[in-house]
């Protein structure tokens, strides 16, 4: 393991701050697609997706300005009813607009801004793959969202291929319901050999009764705040995830995961190998004073990932290191 050194950060570049999952009016969100750009704007946001239920929408015409840009995007759902008619679970599933690459090379026509997309029938499993599938076809990247408040059992999802990342902090749904944080379902993706990243984001709908923005974002290290950029970034795990916290730095040195991060309370190094696999690193009760942590490594690690954790319980999230892969090479 002493001869293992990677960069969790793959790539020189700037942070731009960005949520991937948000409803305006255009879907049942309660402000405007302009009202809520104007609002992640003014709190320092770089980008965003307007992902409406089942409508492909694409603003970048309207919305995109000096120092911000529209991630054009839809979330896609199926629905399984109960014999009251009752919503029993859901697939919710993003699609994001891909590369300028991915657009020529889809097998499938791109979609149209304002397209309506119907909900697919309820198959469990085989319902997300087509989804997921159907999303590659037109040109888009996908994620699979909130899997404790859509009710959804893990074999109805775990093995899901083409996903690029899993929702395991979903700001509205911790707020509503406390179902908007999951990484056990993550980490049994990953420990099942689904390499899917994660991302935390808002689902915002702005209701009155429920300040559901600024409590999940992704932070992306990219070269430019530009389309191809931040999906390639997206799509290559150069990004964290948080809640509050900030990271600065991750990775591998002569067989030793660290982190660099704002000062938090305790950190996580999370892997995928036997029981009593990882190991948590405290600092002083009720203080935030580590700002930088490590974790020798056993040998036996299949992945690593990292939780900063600050007093008041906010995390920020690294993506995980394969290190099964960097073993194979």
């Amino acid at each position: 393991m002493k001869n293992i050194n990677i960069n969790g950060f793959k790539r020189n570049g700037e942070w731009f701050k960005g949520n991937l999952h948000s409803h305006t009016t255009v879907s049942d969100g309660k402000l405007t697609p302009q009202e809520s750009v104007n609002l992640y704007k003014g709190n320092g946001y770089d980008f965003m997706c307007l992902s409406e239920h089942d409508i492909y929408t694409d603003f970048r015409g309207e919305l995109n300005s000096e120092g911000f840009i529209i991630l054009p995007g839809i979330e896609c759902s199926s629905v399984l009813y109960d014999e009251d008619n009752q919503r029993k679970k859901i697939h919710h599933l993003h699609g994001l607009l891909g590369t300028t690459e991915m657009q020529e090379k889809a097998k499938g026509k791109l979609f149209k801004h304002m397209e309506i997309l119907e909900p697919l029938v309820w198959e469990g499993a085989k319902t997300a793959q087509d989804i997921a599938n159907l999303m590659e076809a037109k040109g888009c990247i996908s994620t699979y969202n909130h899997p404790l408040w859509s009710r959804v059992d893990q074999e109805d999802f775990i093995d899901t291929k083409g996903i690029f990342a899993l929702e395991i902090y979903n700001h509205g749904t911790v707020l509503e319901s406390n179902t908007g944080y999951d990484t056990t379902h993550w980490d049994t993706m990953l420990r099942k050999g689904n390499k899917v990243f994660a991302f935390a984001s808002d689902d915002n709908h702005n209701e009155d009764f429920l300040p559901d923005s600024f409590g999940g974002w992704v932070m992306v290290k990219a070269e430019s705040l530009e389309h191809d950029n931040i999906i390639n970034a997206l799509i290559n795990g150069d990004y964290y995830s948080s809640s509050g916290p900030q990271i600065y730095d991750f990775g591998i040195k002569d067989g030793v995961a660290y982190v660099e991060c704002s000062p938090v309370n305790h950190v996580n190094f999370m892997s995928g190998n036997a029981i009593n696999g990882g190991f948590s690193y405290w600092g002083e009760p009720k203080e935030d004073s580590i700002t930088r942590a490590e974790f020798e490594l056993r040998g036996n690690e299949t992945y690593i990932r990292i939780e900063c954790v600050d007093k008041y319980g906010k995390i920020a999230w690294s993506n995980p290191i394969f290190i099964d892969d960097i073993k194979s090479k």
